[in-house]
Protein backbone atom coordinates (compact mmCIF):
# COMPACT_ATOMS: atom_id res chain seq x y z
CA UNK A 1 0.00 0.00 0.00
CA UNK A 2 1.65 3.32 -0.79
CA UNK A 3 -0.07 7.11 -0.01
CA UNK A 4 0.01 9.60 -2.57
CA UNK A 5 -0.24 13.34 -1.85
CA UNK A 6 -1.52 16.11 -4.51
CA UNK A 7 -2.30 19.41 -4.53
CA UNK A 8 -5.39 21.04 -4.14
CA UNK A 9 -6.02 25.10 -4.95
CA UNK A 10 -8.35 26.57 -2.26
CA UNK A 11 -9.93 29.83 -3.48
CA UNK A 12 -10.22 31.47 -0.10
CA UNK A 13 -7.64 33.77 1.23
CA UNK A 14 -5.04 31.68 3.14
CA UNK A 15 -5.93 33.73 6.57
CA UNK A 16 -9.38 32.07 6.58
CA UNK A 17 -7.72 29.15 7.47
CA UNK A 18 -4.85 28.01 9.36
CA UNK A 19 -3.45 25.48 6.73
CA UNK A 20 -4.07 24.30 3.36
CA UNK A 21 -6.51 20.92 2.93
CA UNK A 22 -5.05 18.52 0.69
CA UNK A 23 -6.31 14.77 -0.81
CA UNK A 24 -4.17 11.82 -0.12
CA UNK A 25 -4.44 7.82 -2.01
CA UNK A 26 -4.17 4.75 -0.35
CA UNK A 27 -3.68 2.22 -2.78
CA UNK A 28 -3.99 -1.95 -3.10
CA UNK A 29 -3.15 -4.54 -6.01
CA UNK A 30 -1.90 -3.75 -9.56
CA UNK A 31 1.39 -2.17 -9.49
CA UNK A 32 1.28 -2.08 -5.57
CA UNK A 33 0.63 -5.53 -4.63
CA UNK A 34 -1.56 -6.87 -2.41
CA UNK A 35 0.75 -7.13 0.69
CA UNK A 36 -1.38 -4.56 2.65
CA UNK A 37 -4.65 -6.84 2.96
CA UNK A 38 -5.82 -9.82 4.80
CA UNK A 39 -8.16 -12.46 3.86
CA UNK A 40 -10.04 -15.61 3.59
CA UNK A 41 -11.46 -17.58 1.05
CA UNK A 42 -9.07 -15.74 -1.55
CA UNK A 43 -6.23 -17.23 -4.25
CA UNK A 44 -4.37 -14.49 -6.00
CA UNK A 45 -4.30 -14.94 -9.91
CA UNK A 46 -3.05 -12.70 -12.80
CA UNK A 47 -5.20 -10.48 -14.49
CA UNK A 48 -5.85 -6.52 -15.23
CA UNK A 49 -2.24 -5.71 -16.54
CA UNK A 50 -1.00 -8.97 -15.85
CA UNK A 51 -0.41 -7.90 -12.29
CA UNK A 52 -1.68 -10.08 -9.14
CA UNK A 53 -5.53 -10.10 -8.72
CA UNK A 54 -7.89 -11.89 -6.41
CA UNK A 55 -10.35 -14.33 -6.61
CA UNK A 56 -12.45 -16.81 -4.22
CA UNK A 57 -10.74 -20.25 -3.43
CA UNK A 58 -11.97 -23.36 -4.63
CA UNK A 59 -14.13 -25.07 -1.73
CA UNK A 60 -13.45 -28.27 -0.16
CA UNK A 61 -10.38 -29.38 -1.79
CA UNK A 62 -8.47 -30.95 0.88
CA UNK A 63 -11.04 -33.44 3.16
CA UNK A 64 -8.51 -33.22 5.75
CA UNK A 65 -8.62 -30.06 7.03
CA UNK A 66 -11.85 -29.36 5.96
CA UNK A 67 -14.64 -28.90 9.25
CA UNK A 68 -17.39 -29.37 6.61
CA UNK A 69 -16.09 -31.86 4.44
CA UNK A 70 -18.56 -34.14 3.10
CA UNK A 71 -15.73 -36.98 2.89
CA UNK A 72 -15.86 -39.79 5.56
CA UNK A 73 -12.04 -39.80 6.35
CA UNK A 74 -11.86 -43.02 6.99
CA UNK A 75 -13.22 -44.47 3.64
CA UNK A 76 -10.65 -42.61 1.44
CA UNK A 77 -7.69 -44.66 0.58
CA UNK A 78 -6.20 -42.54 -2.64
CA UNK A 79 -6.24 -38.57 -2.42
CA UNK A 80 -3.87 -37.22 -4.77
CA UNK A 81 -4.20 -33.07 -5.30
CA UNK A 82 -1.67 -30.82 -7.33
CA UNK A 83 -0.95 -28.52 -4.41
CA UNK A 84 1.43 -25.56 -4.88
CA UNK A 85 4.94 -27.11 -5.08
CA UNK A 86 4.13 -30.70 -5.58
CA UNK A 87 2.16 -33.86 -5.07
CA UNK A 88 -0.28 -33.68 -2.16
CA UNK A 89 -0.52 -37.45 -0.88
CA UNK A 90 -3.13 -36.87 1.43
CA UNK A 91 -3.91 -40.11 2.43
CA UNK A 92 -0.46 -41.77 3.10
CA UNK A 93 -1.35 -45.16 1.97
CA UNK A 94 1.28 -45.41 -0.97
CA UNK A 95 4.34 -44.41 -2.21
CA UNK A 96 4.95 -42.27 -4.84
CA UNK A 97 7.48 -42.73 -7.86
CA UNK A 98 8.11 -41.30 -11.19
CA UNK A 99 8.15 -37.91 -13.24
CA UNK A 100 5.69 -35.48 -13.19
CA UNK A 101 5.56 -31.77 -13.23
CA UNK A 102 3.23 -29.21 -11.25
CA UNK A 103 1.87 -27.02 -13.81
CA UNK A 104 0.42 -23.23 -12.61
CA UNK A 105 -0.80 -22.47 -16.08
CA UNK A 106 -3.60 -25.09 -16.28
CA UNK A 107 -5.62 -26.24 -13.69
CA UNK A 108 -9.41 -27.39 -13.02
CA UNK A 109 -10.59 -26.61 -9.49
CA UNK A 110 -7.45 -25.30 -8.10
CA UNK A 111 -4.30 -22.75 -8.97
CA UNK A 112 -2.08 -25.80 -9.81
CA UNK A 113 -2.49 -29.48 -11.67
CA UNK A 114 -0.83 -32.60 -11.91
CA UNK A 115 1.08 -32.70 -15.53
CA UNK A 116 2.27 -36.06 -16.76
CA UNK A 117 5.52 -36.93 -18.01
CA UNK A 118 6.44 -40.00 -20.23
CA UNK A 119 6.97 -42.73 -17.52
CA UNK A 120 3.93 -41.45 -16.08
CA UNK A 121 3.53 -42.06 -11.74
CA UNK A 122 4.06 -45.45 -10.13
CA UNK A 123 1.75 -45.87 -6.75
CA UNK A 124 3.11 -48.66 -4.48
CA UNK A 125 0.29 -49.97 -1.53
CA UNK A 126 1.23 -49.73 1.97
CA UNK A 127 -0.02 -53.05 3.79
CA UNK A 128 -3.59 -51.10 4.89
CA UNK A 129 -3.97 -49.60 0.97
CA UNK A 130 -6.86 -50.89 -0.97
CA UNK A 131 -4.52 -52.25 -3.75
CA UNK A 132 -2.63 -54.55 -1.37
CA UNK A 133 -2.18 -58.39 -2.36
CA UNK A 134 -4.91 -60.43 -1.01
CA UNK A 135 -7.38 -57.28 -0.62
CA UNK A 136 -11.17 -57.80 -1.65
CA UNK A 137 -13.25 -54.86 -2.20
CA UNK A 138 -16.95 -53.92 -1.47
CA UNK A 139 -18.38 -50.60 -3.05
CA UNK A 140 -15.96 -48.17 -4.38
CA UNK A 141 -15.69 -44.94 -6.00
CA UNK A 142 -12.57 -44.29 -8.11
CA UNK A 143 -12.61 -40.40 -9.64
CA UNK A 144 -10.46 -37.69 -10.97
CA UNK A 145 -10.25 -34.12 -13.45
CA UNK A 146 -8.51 -34.82 -16.47
CA UNK A 147 -7.42 -32.33 -19.13
CA UNK A 148 -6.04 -34.53 -21.99
CA UNK A 149 -3.84 -33.16 -24.64
CA UNK A 150 -4.02 -35.15 -27.56
CA UNK A 151 -6.51 -38.44 -27.12
CA UNK A 152 -4.30 -40.37 -29.70
CA UNK A 153 -5.82 -43.96 -29.78
CA UNK A 154 -3.56 -46.37 -27.77
CA UNK A 155 -2.66 -43.89 -24.75
CA UNK A 156 -2.58 -45.88 -21.48
CA UNK A 157 -4.31 -43.26 -18.69
CA UNK A 158 -4.21 -46.23 -15.48
CA UNK A 159 -2.63 -49.61 -15.42
CA UNK A 160 -2.73 -52.22 -13.13
CA UNK A 161 -1.83 -55.97 -13.21
CA UNK A 162 -2.23 -58.31 -10.63
CA UNK A 163 -2.36 -62.35 -10.52
CA UNK A 164 -4.65 -64.56 -8.17
CA UNK A 165 -3.05 -67.68 -6.05
CA UNK A 166 -3.36 -69.78 -8.81
CA UNK A 167 -1.08 -67.56 -11.21
CA UNK A 168 -4.01 -66.02 -12.94
CA UNK A 169 -3.90 -63.09 -14.27
CA UNK A 170 -5.66 -59.74 -13.57
CA UNK A 171 -5.85 -56.45 -15.22
CA UNK A 172 -7.64 -52.62 -15.02
CA UNK A 173 -6.55 -50.60 -17.77
CA UNK A 174 -7.88 -47.10 -19.14
CA UNK A 175 -7.17 -46.45 -22.48
CA UNK A 176 -7.99 -44.06 -25.75
CA UNK A 177 -9.63 -45.42 -28.72
CA UNK A 178 -11.73 -42.67 -30.69
CA UNK A 179 -11.37 -39.79 -28.49
CA UNK A 180 -13.03 -41.86 -25.71
CA UNK A 181 -11.29 -43.84 -22.04
CA UNK A 182 -11.87 -47.34 -22.41
CA UNK A 183 -12.06 -49.06 -18.94
CA UNK A 184 -11.01 -52.75 -19.23
CA UNK A 185 -11.63 -55.40 -16.16
CA UNK A 186 -10.31 -58.70 -17.01
CA UNK A 187 -10.50 -61.22 -13.92
CA UNK A 188 -10.67 -57.78 -11.60
CA UNK A 189 -14.39 -58.88 -10.39
CA UNK A 190 -14.16 -62.18 -9.37
CA UNK A 191 -16.57 -65.01 -7.63
CA UNK A 192 -15.37 -67.56 -5.70
CA UNK A 193 -11.90 -69.37 -6.45
CA UNK A 194 -12.33 -69.90 -10.05
CA UNK A 195 -14.37 -67.86 -11.68
CA UNK A 196 -14.00 -64.10 -13.19
CA UNK A 197 -15.28 -61.67 -15.70
CA UNK A 198 -14.02 -59.68 -18.63
CA UNK A 199 -15.91 -55.99 -18.79
CA UNK A 200 -15.12 -52.96 -20.38
CA UNK A 201 -17.20 -49.29 -19.54
CA UNK A 202 -16.41 -46.15 -21.93
CA UNK A 203 -16.70 -43.13 -21.52
CA UNK A 204 -18.72 -40.20 -23.90
CA UNK A 205 -16.50 -38.37 -26.46
CA UNK A 206 -13.88 -36.63 -25.39
CA UNK A 207 -12.53 -33.05 -26.00
CA UNK A 208 -8.54 -32.29 -25.73
CA UNK A 209 -7.60 -29.17 -23.76
CA UNK A 210 -10.90 -29.75 -22.06
CA UNK A 211 -11.56 -30.54 -17.98
CA UNK A 212 -13.62 -33.36 -17.61
CA UNK A 213 -14.65 -35.12 -14.14
CA UNK A 214 -14.47 -38.81 -14.21
CA UNK A 215 -16.19 -40.97 -11.47
CA UNK A 216 -16.45 -44.70 -11.57
CA UNK A 217 -18.05 -46.10 -8.54
CA UNK A 218 -19.83 -49.58 -7.66
CA UNK A 219 -22.09 -50.76 -5.46
CA UNK A 220 -21.88 -54.87 -4.22
CA UNK A 221 -24.75 -55.08 -2.01
CA UNK A 222 -28.06 -54.26 -1.56
CA UNK A 223 -27.77 -52.36 1.79
CA UNK A 224 -28.04 -48.57 2.11
CA UNK A 225 -28.86 -48.22 -2.12
CA UNK A 226 -29.32 -44.46 -1.81
CA UNK A 227 -30.74 -41.78 -3.23
CA UNK A 228 -29.35 -43.90 -6.72
CA UNK A 229 -30.98 -46.65 -6.28
CA UNK A 230 -28.34 -48.83 -7.03
CA UNK A 231 -28.65 -52.85 -7.03
CA UNK A 232 -26.05 -55.03 -6.40
CA UNK A 233 -23.09 -55.30 -8.59
CA UNK A 234 -24.04 -51.57 -10.49
CA UNK A 235 -20.90 -50.28 -11.97
CA UNK A 236 -21.08 -46.88 -13.68
CA UNK A 237 -19.42 -44.38 -15.44
CA UNK A 238 -20.26 -40.79 -14.86
CA UNK A 239 -18.70 -38.01 -16.97
CA UNK A 240 -19.32 -34.61 -14.97
CA UNK A 241 -22.28 -36.28 -13.33
CA UNK A 242 -24.00 -37.73 -16.44
CA UNK A 243 -24.04 -40.90 -16.70
CA UNK A 244 -22.11 -42.34 -19.66
CA UNK A 245 -22.09 -46.03 -19.43
CA UNK A 246 -22.90 -49.03 -16.68
CA UNK A 247 -23.70 -52.69 -16.24
CA UNK A 248 -23.84 -55.01 -13.64
CA UNK A 249 -21.25 -57.46 -12.10
CA UNK A 250 -23.07 -60.64 -13.32
CA UNK A 251 -22.87 -63.57 -15.72
CA UNK A 252 -25.11 -61.64 -18.06
CA UNK A 253 -24.60 -57.76 -16.85
CA UNK A 254 -28.00 -57.10 -15.78
CA UNK A 255 -29.18 -57.43 -12.27
CA UNK A 256 -28.78 -60.95 -10.66
CA UNK A 257 -28.34 -62.90 -7.59
CA UNK A 258 -24.86 -64.15 -8.31
CA UNK A 259 -22.80 -60.89 -8.15
CA UNK A 260 -18.83 -61.18 -8.47
CA UNK A 261 -17.17 -58.87 -6.70
CA UNK A 262 -13.74 -56.63 -6.64
CA UNK A 263 -10.50 -59.31 -5.15
CA UNK A 264 -7.27 -57.75 -5.42
CA UNK A 265 -4.98 -61.51 -6.17
CA UNK A 266 -2.83 -62.81 -3.35
CA UNK A 267 -0.18 -62.95 -6.07
CA UNK A 268 -0.56 -59.38 -6.84
CA UNK A 269 2.83 -56.97 -6.84
CA UNK A 270 2.53 -54.90 -9.37
CA UNK A 271 2.36 -50.56 -8.21
CA UNK A 272 -0.54 -48.88 -10.13
CA UNK A 273 0.55 -47.14 -13.10
CA UNK A 274 -1.24 -43.69 -13.55
CA UNK A 275 -0.59 -42.13 -16.95
CA UNK A 276 2.12 -44.68 -17.92
CA UNK A 277 1.49 -43.33 -21.68
CA UNK A 278 -0.48 -40.30 -21.67
CA UNK A 279 -0.29 -36.79 -22.24
CA UNK A 280 -2.54 -34.39 -20.38
CA UNK A 281 -3.32 -33.10 -16.60
CA UNK A 282 -4.88 -34.48 -13.78
CA UNK A 283 -5.98 -33.60 -10.24
CA UNK A 284 -7.94 -35.17 -7.09
CA UNK A 285 -7.57 -38.21 -7.88
CA UNK A 286 -9.72 -40.29 -4.95
CA UNK A 287 -10.44 -43.63 -4.52
CA UNK A 288 -12.63 -44.61 -1.62
CA UNK A 289 -14.61 -47.37 -0.32
CA UNK A 290 -18.23 -45.86 -0.88
CA UNK A 291 -20.53 -46.11 -3.30
CA UNK A 292 -20.46 -41.81 -3.63
CA UNK A 293 -23.48 -40.04 -4.73
CA UNK A 294 -22.77 -36.21 -3.84
CA UNK A 295 -22.82 -33.85 -6.75
CA UNK A 296 -19.60 -33.19 -8.07
CA UNK A 297 -18.13 -30.56 -6.25
CA UNK A 298 -18.17 -27.38 -8.59
CA UNK A 299 -15.47 -24.13 -7.57
CA UNK A 300 -17.54 -22.32 -5.08
CA UNK A 301 -20.45 -24.41 -4.55
CA UNK A 302 -21.56 -28.03 -3.59
CA UNK A 303 -24.46 -29.67 -2.49
CA UNK A 304 -24.23 -27.81 1.55
CA UNK A 305 -22.12 -24.85 1.29
CA UNK A 306 -21.50 -21.98 -0.98
CA UNK A 307 -17.40 -20.43 -0.75
CA UNK A 308 -16.72 -16.84 -0.66
CA UNK A 309 -14.05 -14.34 -0.21
CA UNK A 310 -13.66 -11.39 1.65
CA UNK A 311 -10.98 -9.38 3.04
CA UNK A 312 -9.96 -6.16 4.39
CA UNK A 313 -6.77 -3.42 4.41
CA UNK A 314 -4.56 -2.83 6.62
CA UNK A 315 -5.41 0.30 8.67
CA UNK A 316 -4.63 3.59 6.92
CA UNK A 317 -3.72 6.56 9.09
CA UNK A 318 -4.58 9.94 7.96
CA UNK A 319 -2.89 11.47 11.01
CA UNK A 320 -5.59 13.74 11.87
CA UNK A 321 -8.81 13.14 13.44
CA UNK A 322 -11.57 14.76 11.24
CA UNK A 323 -10.04 13.36 8.34
CA UNK A 324 -13.11 12.46 5.45
CA UNK A 325 -13.36 10.24 2.81
CA UNK A 326 -14.15 11.77 -0.15
CA UNK A 327 -13.96 9.27 -2.99
CA UNK A 328 -13.19 5.47 -3.87
CA UNK A 329 -12.54 3.36 -6.95
CA UNK A 330 -12.10 -0.77 -7.64
CA UNK A 331 -11.11 -2.27 -10.76
CA UNK A 332 -12.60 -5.30 -11.09
CA UNK A 333 -14.26 -8.10 -13.42
CA UNK A 334 -17.94 -9.25 -12.12
CA UNK A 335 -18.93 -11.93 -15.18
CA UNK A 336 -22.43 -13.32 -14.79
CA UNK A 337 -23.94 -12.62 -11.52
CA UNK A 338 -20.73 -12.89 -9.50
CA UNK A 339 -20.61 -9.19 -7.39
CA UNK A 340 -18.38 -7.66 -5.27
CA UNK A 341 -19.32 -5.55 -2.41
CA UNK A 342 -17.18 -2.96 -0.82
CA UNK A 343 -17.47 -1.66 2.73
CA UNK A 344 -15.64 1.52 4.77
CA UNK A 345 -15.21 1.60 8.18
CA UNK A 346 -13.89 4.44 9.98
CA UNK A 347 -12.45 4.70 13.55
CA UNK A 348 -10.84 7.95 15.59
CA UNK A 349 -9.29 5.94 18.41
CA UNK A 350 -6.20 3.37 18.11
CA UNK A 351 -7.34 1.16 19.85
CA UNK A 352 -10.07 0.72 17.96
CA UNK A 353 -7.85 -0.20 15.31
CA UNK A 354 -7.13 -3.36 17.22
CA UNK A 355 -10.39 -4.80 16.80
CA UNK A 356 -10.89 -4.80 13.14
CA UNK A 357 -11.61 -8.06 11.53
CA UNK A 358 -13.28 -9.27 8.57
CA UNK A 359 -16.57 -7.00 7.12
CA UNK A 360 -19.59 -8.38 8.03
CA UNK A 361 -23.14 -6.31 6.18
CA UNK A 362 -25.09 -6.78 9.92
CA UNK A 363 -22.05 -5.01 11.42
CA UNK A 364 -23.35 -0.84 11.45
CA UNK A 365 -19.49 -0.34 11.82
CA UNK A 366 -19.14 -1.25 8.14
CA UNK A 367 -20.61 1.33 6.18
CA UNK A 368 -21.54 -0.63 2.27
CA UNK A 369 -20.92 1.42 -0.59
CA UNK A 370 -22.02 1.29 -3.65
CA UNK A 371 -19.77 1.91 -7.00
CA UNK A 372 -20.99 3.08 -10.43
CA UNK A 373 -19.52 1.84 -13.78
CA UNK A 374 -16.59 4.85 -14.85
CA UNK A 375 -16.57 3.52 -18.47
CA UNK A 376 -17.64 0.65 -19.66
CA UNK A 377 -14.95 -1.36 -21.81
CA UNK A 378 -16.56 -4.75 -23.58
CA UNK A 379 -12.47 -5.38 -24.40
CA UNK A 380 -10.92 -5.58 -21.16
CA UNK A 381 -11.26 -8.11 -18.14
CA UNK A 382 -12.78 -5.90 -16.20
CA UNK A 383 -13.91 -2.22 -15.80
CA UNK A 384 -13.01 1.09 -13.21
CA UNK A 385 -15.93 1.45 -11.08
CA UNK A 386 -16.29 4.34 -8.27
CA UNK A 387 -18.19 5.68 -5.10
CA UNK A 388 -18.43 9.54 -4.58
CA UNK A 389 -18.70 10.54 -1.09
CA UNK A 390 -22.85 11.16 -0.89
CA UNK A 391 -22.40 11.91 3.02
CA UNK A 392 -19.44 12.22 5.47
CA UNK A 393 -17.26 9.14 6.27
CA UNK A 394 -14.84 10.69 9.03
CA UNK A 395 -12.22 9.69 11.77
CA UNK A 396 -8.41 9.42 11.61
CA UNK A 397 -8.25 5.58 10.63
CA UNK A 398 -9.44 3.92 7.59
CA UNK A 399 -10.01 0.47 6.33
CA UNK A 400 -11.76 -0.86 3.17
CA UNK A 401 -13.45 -4.23 3.32
CA UNK A 402 -14.82 -6.02 0.41
CA UNK A 403 -16.77 -9.80 0.28
CA UNK A 404 -16.61 -11.76 -3.27
CA UNK A 405 -19.72 -13.46 -4.32
CA UNK A 406 -19.73 -15.79 -6.99
CA UNK A 407 -22.21 -16.67 -9.77
CA UNK A 408 -23.55 -20.04 -8.36
CA UNK A 409 -25.03 -21.38 -12.04
CA UNK A 410 -22.20 -20.22 -14.31
CA UNK A 411 -19.59 -20.92 -11.39
CA UNK A 412 -17.58 -18.46 -12.01
CA UNK A 413 -15.50 -15.39 -9.50
CA UNK A 414 -15.10 -12.16 -9.38
CA UNK A 415 -11.31 -10.94 -9.74
CA UNK A 416 -10.74 -7.75 -8.13
CA UNK A 417 -8.03 -6.24 -9.73
CA UNK A 418 -6.90 -2.81 -7.85
CA UNK A 419 -8.83 -0.32 -5.21
CA UNK A 420 -8.23 3.30 -4.54
CA UNK A 421 -9.24 4.88 -1.38
CA UNK A 422 -9.38 8.80 -1.01
CA UNK A 423 -9.18 11.18 1.83
CA UNK A 424 -8.50 14.84 3.21
CA UNK A 425 -6.66 14.81 5.74
CA UNK A 426 -8.31 17.88 8.44
CA UNK A 427 -7.68 18.66 12.12
CA UNK A 428 -10.96 19.10 13.98
CA UNK A 429 -11.07 22.37 16.08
Amino acid sequence: MQAYRHRVVVLLPILALPWLVWAETARFGGKEGWQGVRTQGIRTTTAWRGADALAISSIHRNPYTDSQSEHNLNAIDIFLLAGYEDIENLSGLYRIEGEYEISRQVSARGETSIRFEPSGIKLFPTPKAMWTAGRDWGDFTLEFWLNPTNLNDGELLFLWKGRTAYGEPQYLRARVENRRIIWDFENFFRHGADRSLIMQLRSTPLVPEEWRHHRIRYKSDDSSPGPSGASPGFLEYLIDNIPADSIHTTPTGTESPEVFTPKIGSLSREPLLLAPDFNGYIDEVHLSSVFNTNPVPKNFSNSNSISFGIGYTDVIDSGYLGSEITAFRAYYDAPGSSQIRFFLQAMSNRDETQHVGFPNPYNPDWVEIKLSTEEDNPLSSGNWRSWEAEHTISGRFFVVGYILEPDIDADTSPVLSALEIEYEPYLLD
